[in-house]
């Protein structure tokens, strides 16, 4: 692993919690701007669907995370 990744790993480790609010906040508006501006769809039924999507992505992502360090 190099340097640069060794020393991103140890911050991420170290503040779980802007991890968490990245980890979830960034699917989470993607999937909500592009129902936006794809699908068309309103603002009230698109953030929610992206909320859900942006907790089981960080979800996701943080089990797999887990299964790999072992």
């Amino acid at each position: 692993m190099s340097r640069r990744s060794q020393h991103t790993d140890s911050w991420v480790r170290t503040r779980p919690v802007l991890w968490s609010v990245l980890a979830i906040t960034v699917p989470g508006l993607g999937y909500t701007v592009s129902q936006l501006v794809i699908a068309d769809r309103a603002l009230a039924s698109a953030a929610p669907v992206g909320l859900v999507f942006g907790l089981v992505f960080a979800a996701g992502t943080a089990l797999l995370k887990v299964a790999l360090d072992r």
